[in-house]
Order: structure tokens, then sequence, then C-alpha cells
């Protein structure tokens, strides 16, 4: 199996598309379609990130040798507290989130994600509505 085929095997056992994938790691859907085809190899930085956000090892991406995820650094019960306060509700949704498997994590990062970029630029487009009509009144 290629490095592109292994790419394309996190990508399928994370349930994403290849346009979800390039959003979540900063590259074209283009690049993650080149690669999965034999027609462009993952750069280091590719790796680096598709480890980043979905803890992909990028030996296994790279050789196919051990697992396809890396292990979990910190058990849910040994996860350093945070240096700010958190709201009750976001310390519930973490220790959820840390509660599930992996791939169900990689799963709820990958659409949170999607979400929150969605919500920046909602909020982005209100600014800008926001400056255009007070332009428009005075």
């Amino acid at each position: 199996m290629t490095p592109g085929e292994r790419v394309k095997q996190v990508r399928k056992s994370l349930s994403i598309s290849q346009q979800r994938l390039a959003e979540s790691i900063k590259v074209s859907r283009s690049y993650i379609n080149d690669i999965e085809g034999g027609r462009a190899e993952p750069s280091f930085n590719f790796l680096r990130a598709l480890s980043d956000v979905y803890n992909v090892s990028i030996d296994w991406v790279a050789t196919g040798e051990g697992p396809m995820f890396r292990q979990q650094e910190a058990k849910p019960d040994q996860t350093p507290e945070p240096n700010v306060a958190l709201d009750p509700k976001m310390t519930a949704v973490i220790k959820t989130v840390q509660m599930m498997p992996l791939e169900k994590q990689q799963e709820f990062i990958a659409e949170t994600q999607k979400r929150a970029e969605s919500i920046k630029q909602f909020l982005e487009m209100q600014e800008r509505i926001e400056r255009l009509e007070k332009e428009k009144c005075a």
C-alpha cells in the first residue's frame, strides 16, 4: 500500500470527504486527490498537520508500520488542569470528548472545527453588513 492509499484509508476510517480533510488541515482538495491518486507524495507539512489534527501516526502513513493512530498521551483522569478557568459546561464537554473512542474524538474535533469556521465567517459577514449600513446612513 502506498502513502496515498494510506491517507485515503485514514480519511475513510474518519468518514470524512476529501474536501473536509483539506479544509481541516489547510490544503486544497485537489492536493488530497493527487496524494490519494498517487500523483503526489504527501509533504512533511501535510503529514504533520494530519498527525496534529487527527492524531494519525506519521510513521504509519509513510511506511505502513505500526498503528494508524498515535496512542493518546494522557488518560482522561490524567489531563492537566488548564491555566484558565473554564465554564462548567465547557468542562463537561471536554470530559465527554475525552471519554469517546479516539476515532469519535477526531470526528467531533473535525466537525467542531468546521462549525467554528462557519461561525467565524458568519460573524465577519455580519460586521461587514453593519459597516455598510453605517456608511449608507452617513
